[in-house]
């Protein structure tokens, strides 16, 4: 009996030590491609957050400039975003620890800061104290953004970078689409949805009070002045794109499709508001008027983020094809 068993279990182990072990140096690599795609994807995920911590200080920053000059209008609101503002913070630091060091230890300290310098019995705070400390905040997330969006910079490996230059001859190349895109998305779109998120804090506490005082004017004829030059910028860089990006990215036509909108929101603001008309002008719908075209930006550039993960995706497809051809070869 045991003769039989040891029999019929001979073929099973002769296949079991024919199939072939996996190669180590293999092994190896698929493993450090996947640790640095999963960090891709985390940063990504990391950006996603910042960008609405972003957001939501931009609108506390408008909503509270509103409630010191007086006006009420926003109270029941900002209470719910600084409670939404501080559960995003708890979600962002537990995210960093789990997945590493995305964020320095400096980082994670300027947030903390910033959040309580922009909360702490803010009800008492100057009017432009109150709009610089925002201001700084945001800077800080912007900042890190950017620095967050280099490191998407560079294929995911030096494979990829041998098969792009080849691709060079013929069309252009897919890692300098991605450099043109991320600069978009993580630059230029942030620069003026920020100056955009000023403009809306600054023209609804001028409202809110029925006068424009002299910094304020300045201070809104200045970034006004901004927005136009940067948009511009934007037109070209969104042409631009639409040629080397084709369809992937269909919200491109936006900026120009809905610059009627920056232009009556501007007529509005010269006109009415620093034309001297303050005391006519209603503070709650110059602030939702400030707030649907910042969301036209907004969607810009989530749109943008989007094809930025497609593209990740696209690559980690092309190096897997890339290892199979190898393999087969």
């Amino acid at each position: 009996m045991t003769s039989q068993i040891e029999s019929a279990s001979a073929p099973i182990l002769d296949a079991q030590l024919s199939e072939p072990t996996p190669d180590k140096d293999e092994q190896k690599t698929f493993e450090t491609f996947w640790r640095s795609l999963r960090a891709r994807q985390d940063t990504l995920l990391l950006i996603r957050q910042l960008t609405q911590m972003v957001t939501a200080v931009q609108l506390h920053r408008g909503m509270s400039m509103s409630l010191l000059a007086g006006s009420e209008y926003f109270g029941e609101e900002i209470e719910q975003l600084q409670s939404q503002l501080r559960h995003q913070l708890t979600a962002l630091e537990v995210f960093v620890e789990e997945t590493g060091e995305l964020l320095s230890d400096r980082d994670k300290e300027c947030l903390h800061q910033a959040w309580r310098t922009i909360t702490h019995d803010w009800r008492d705070d100057d009017v432009l104290d109150n709009f610089e400390l925002h201001s700084h905040f945001v800077e800080e997330l912007l900042n890190m953004i950017s620095r967050l969006s280099d490191e998407l910079k560079l294929p995911l490996s030096d494979q990829l970078i041998s098969e792009q230059e080849h691709e060079s001859t013929v069309t252009y190349p897919h890692s300098f689409k991605q450099l043109e895109l991320l600069n978009f998305v993580a630059q230029q779109l942030p620069k003026v949805i920020e100056q955009l998120a000023k403009i809306r804090g600054l023209s609804s506490h001028a409202a809110s009070i029925g006068r424009v005082e002299y910094q304020l004017d300045r201070k809104l004829r200045y970034l006004i002045e901004s927005v136009r030059i940067q948009n511009e910028k934007l037109r070209h860089q969104s042409s631009r794109l639409e040629t080397i990006i084709n369809e992937e990215y269909r919200s491109l036509s936006d900026v120009k499709l809905f610059e009627i909108k920056l232009i009556f929101l501007f007529g509005r603001l010269e006109d009415e508001l620093l034309g001297g008309q303050g005391a006519d002008v209603d503070g709650p719908q110059l602030f939702k008027l400030c707030t649907e075209v910042i969301n036209i930006y907004s969607k810009i550039a989530d749109e943008g983020w989007q094809l930025v993960r497609r593209w990740i995706d696209y690559d980690a497809e092309r190096w897997i094809h890339l290892q199979s051809t190898a393999a087969s070869s």
